[in-house]
């Protein structure tokens, strides 16, 4: 039916993992449900909403 595959935009190579800095990066994040990562999401949406109802609805 589906396959997917999870792959990032760009190669990453992590020849040591520090779970200190990841630690240090998230909390700049605000953590996992952060009011930063809402906001990007709630602009990614309001900019492509359009769009996206434009493909849902078939309006071509």
């Amino acid at each position: 039916m589906w396959n997917y595959e999870k792959r990032l935009q760009h190669p990453v190579n992590i020849k040591e993992p520090n779970a200190k800095l990841a630690q240090i990066i998230m909390s700049q994040y605000g953590g996992p449900d952060s009011s930063n990562l809402w906001y990007i999401k709630i602009l990614f949406f309001l900019i492509f909403s359009p769009f996206l109802a434009f493909l849902k609805f078939g309006l071509w």
